[in-house]
This record gives structure tokens, sequence and C-alpha cells, in this order.
């Protein structure tokens, strides 16, 4: 995992978790820990092994705060204290995965991160060579785009026959050229194709306007409520899910305000529930251990 490189762009200063420092260090840790390939993950207390594709990595809490808090390790002062806390990471990757930036599928025990367009962005090429190539499982034009396998199928071809094409400024491309320039096309083609379907099911689907809906439905549901779609009830409930609130967060805080004895009801209702001031506290009524069980590996 420590050896290689990934491609990181310029267009990165545009996005907006660069202003964020913790945020944009986190989105770096993730795509040091994405695997360029695929393999099979073996976890305590789990027989299956867990199979893991080209962008994705296995994530526990508690895991990606201590690698997230290298140097405090090295220093010897590290703590599950140490700010920022497993808590507050996972609510950034959500707040990562409400930019489509990655996808997060949560499973009992652990979850597994999904880096969005990884094969558009990260291509193979820039891991290191294959220490043997007659090894190596690639799909044709992958195999055709290789150096060392086009110098010992292309060039004596290329060398006999002597054919060569005619460029644009006069100089001559021979047919081993050709061959390599048509086949990383069409592999660059493969790969966008791949990233497709691997991440059909990935990537988020739901819009906030459609998540504010649902949330608008169980509270009409829980509490008896008529409430519409309008405008000011659809952004007061989306400015939440922007701060990284999940649908799950949402509907949290409607049932323990229905269930809440103490509560006015006559608050019961987006503009009160949804409130800047007041969601914090609604959500953390209960124990945050009981929402973050599934975060642990």
């Amino acid at each position: 995992m420590k050896r290689g490189y990934v491609k990181l762009y310029r267009k990165t200063i545009d996005s907006s978790i660069f202003t964020h420092e913790g945020m944009f260090k986190l989105w770096i840790l993730c795509l040091l820990k994405a695997n360029h390939k695929e393999a099979e993950v073996i976890l305590p207390g789990i027989l299956k092994p867990i199979p893991v594709k080209p962008g994705q990595f296995i994530m526990g809490r508690y895991e990606l705060h201590r690698e997230y808090h290298q140097a405090d390790i090295q220093k010897r002062k590290y703590s599950r204290k140490c700010k920022p806390t497993p808590y507050t990471l996972i609510r950034w990757l959500l707040t990562l995965q409400y930019m489509q930036m990655l996808s997060i599928k949560t499973y009992n025990k652990y979850s597994i991160i999904t880096i969005t367009n990884w094969y558009l962005y990260q291509a193979n090429e820039q891991q290191e060579v294959a220490e043997s190539p007659i090894n190596t499982k690639k799909c044709d034009s992958c195999t055709l785009n290789s150096p060392i396998l086009a110098k010992s199928e292309h060039q004596k071809k290329s060398a006999k026959q002597g054919i060569s094409t005619l460029l644009e400024d006069g100089s001559q491309e021979n047919e081993h050229q050709v061959s390599n320039r048509r086949a990383s096309s069409e592999h660059k083609q493969e790969c966008i194709k791949n990233e497709e379907e691997i991440y059909s099911e990935a990537r988020p689907h739901n819009s906030f306007s459609q998540i504010s809906k649902k949330v608008i439905d169980h509270l009409n549901q829980t509490g008896n409520r008529n409430f519409t779609y309008s405008k000011a009830n659809l952004q007061i409930i989306q400015a939440r899910l922007k701060e990284g609130h999940t649908e799950e967060d949402c509907k949290k805080v409607i049932n323990v305000k229905w269930a809440d004895p103490d509560f006015d009801k006559k608050y019961f209702r987006p503009s009160t529930l949804f409130r800047p001031t007041k969601f914090e506290g609604y959500l953390n009524e209960e124990s945050k251990e009981q929402s973050d069980e599934s975060w642990d590996i």
C-alpha cells in the first residue's frame, strides 16, 4: 500500500474542501488508502474474505482516526480524544459523500469507501509496473499498451514490414506507434465504461430535495400532520443535509421529539425540529455510541 502514487489535479485548488484543512487532509488520506487493483481482505470475526475493487478500501472509525493522527502516534501523544474525534471524521466523510466525491456502504462491522470516478482520474498507469508481465491479467487493450509486450510483439513486425504513417509535421510513425496510440485510446474508453458499471450502484442517487420530501412524509406520518413540500420546509431540511447530516439523522430527531413527553407537540414542525440552534441538541439527546455502532471493525 505504501508503494506507487496517486494523481492530484491542480483543479483541486478550486474545490470547496481545499479551504477546509482537516477535511482536505481526510480526502488525501482516502485517496492514499484506496486500492489500485482488486483484492480480498480478511477481517477478524468475519469468515468470508471481503472483495475490494480498485478505488475502494475498508474502514472502521477508530482505525481511520489512528491513521489520521499518525503524527500524534509518532510523538506518543495519541488517544481517542485527539481532535478531530472519530465522530467528527465520520461527519466529514458524510460531507464528502454528499459532495459526490466518494460513497459509503455500511455493514454491521465495517464500511467500504468508494472513491467516485477512480478509473477516470486515477488510471492504472500511476501504479508501479508488475514484476512479471506474464502473471498480470489485463484486458487486450492494456496488453497492447504495455511497453514491455509491445516491444516484443510489434517492434519486430514493424521493422520487417517497414510500414509507417506520415504525420502532420512531416515525421513518420511506424506501425508499433500507431497500434500503441490506438490501444491507449481504446483503453481509456474501456476504463470509463468499467467505471460506470462498477460505481453505478455506489453513487448517491437521491438529491437533497428528494430526501427532504421523504423527511416531511415521515414527519406527517409520525405526528399525523399535513405539512406540504413548501419552499420554506424543504430549505430548512436541505440546510441540515448540506452540513453533513443524513436522512436517518433527520428521522431520528422526529422520532425522539415525538416520543419526548416534555416536548410541546404544537412545536412539532419543520421550522422548530430542523432549526440550526435546535437540531444538534435534539440529535444528541440519545447516546452517540448507538448511532456509531455500524462504523466499528
